[in-house]
Order: C-alpha cells, then sequence, then structure tokens
C-alpha cells in the first residue's frame, strides 16, 4: 500500500525499495530481522543491473542495520544473505579493481 500510494509500482524493484526504505527508518530488533529477512529474498530476485547500480546503497543499509544489532543472530543471518545476493551480482571485472587487489 506504501508503495502505491508514493506512485511507486509493484515490481521487485518497488518492494527492494520499500523495504530499504523501512530498514533506513530504524526500529527495534524484530522489525529490523523481518525486512531483512525480506529485503534478501527480494534482491535474489532482482535483475543484476539493478544490483550492480544501487551495490553502495544496499551494503550500506545492511551493513548499517548489522551494525545497530551487533548482538542479534537473526539480523546478522539475514543481512549477510542479503549481502550475498549484492555480491554475487557483481561482475567478476569488479573484484579485480585496485580497489579490491
Amino acid at each position: 500500500q506504501a508503495i502505491t500510494e508514493r506512485g511507486g509500482q509493484l515490481t521487485a524493484a518497488g518492494f527492494a525499495a520499500a523495504l530499504l526504505s523501512s530498514l533506513g527508518n530504524g526500529g527495534d530488533e524484530d522489525l529490523t530481522q523481518n525486512v531483512t529477512f525480506l529485503l534478501g529474498h527480494m534482491l535474489a530476485i532482482l535483475p543484476e543491473g539493478v544490483l550492480r547500480g544501487k551495490f553502495v546503497i544496499f551494503v550500506e543499509a545492511l551493513l548499517d542495520a548489522m551494525e545497530r544489532f551487533p548482538d542479534s543472530a537473526g539480523v546478522a543471518r539475514h543481512g549477510l544473505h542479503a549481502l550475498c545476493a549484492c555480491v554475487q551480482a557483481q561482475e567478476d571485472a569488479a573484484w579485480g579493481t585496485p580497489q579490491m587487489t
């Protein structure tokens, strides 16, 4: 409902953007765990181009969430799952840049 109220589309990218926004708004541990769980599943079906183009945004939001709840196994588990989806979408050439060697 929040997506359509803001003029967004009910697509995987739209849901991922809404979840990312929710993650950025903070929340308690349970909410963060649930949002990272859902976000991980949405990221797994997003086109690689979206994951590549928004890599830094996704990674920063997920790392921020995991840093807010360092003792939460659930946030860590689901956050790492989502991070894996982001990393797997990157081109092989991205890992051969001077920053990565």
